[in-house]
């Protein structure tokens, strides 16, 4: 008896969700993968990233700030730098997916995975943006307009966006974080 009412409750549950979507799977990524949304079209994908700084935290890197320009120009501030390293970047449409790749001047380093720029580096566009943090409209650090930051951000410190352009003395407006669309905790 135990068993016929789980079932009939589990049936009752299923049949509720199963009223709200179409039959495509399409209700599924809105529910369990909202960066979807942007991750499925290189269009909007490349719409959401150009004219943006993204800002993510892992505790191998620390925190990375970098501004994507709208004509492919990418600048990256990598923890405990006060050079901001230009590279470029583009969007990929892959089958029903996108990537996103970068490509950094040949005599740049990354200490973590010990490997040399120079070549471009792409990786899947659902993992990139599930990694932001942080995805504000404008140059917030002024990234593209300088060869370096007025101050040395800490290593190893998650500093958000708003603490970062504290830090080094600017004003500007902060806009809405565009990551809460698909993180459930995250800084508005």
């Amino acid at each position: 008896m135990k068993t016929f009412f789980a079932f009939a409750l589990m049936a009752i549950g299923l049949s509720g969700c199963n009223t709200t979507c179409d039959g495509t799977g399409k209700c599924f990524k809105e529910r369990w993968s909202p960066e979807a949304k942007y991750t499925e079209d290189a269009k909007e994908f490349h719409k959401l990233m150009s004219g943006s700084t993204s800002k993510s935290y892992d505790r191998r890197h620390g925190t990375q700030y970098e501004y994507f320009a709208p004509n492919g120009r990418t600048y990256l501030v990598y923890p405990g730098n006060k050079y901001v390293l230009p590279g470029f970047w583009k969007i990929e449409q892959k089958k029903s997916s996108t990537r996103i790749c970068f490509l950094y001047p040949s005599n740049s380093y990354n200490p973590v995975t010990r490997e040399y720029g120079g070549d471009w580096e792409c990786q899947r566009g659902t993992s990139y943006l599930l990694r932001r943090n942080e995805v504000r409209k404008g140059d917030l650090l002024r990234l593209a307009k300088t060869t370096k930051l007025p101050k040395v951000l800490p290593k190893k410190i998650n500093l958000s966006i708003e603490t970062a352009m504290k830090e080094v003395g600017y004003k500007n407006k902060l806009t809405p974080n565009r990551a809460c669309e698909w993180k459930s905790r995250c800084r508005k």
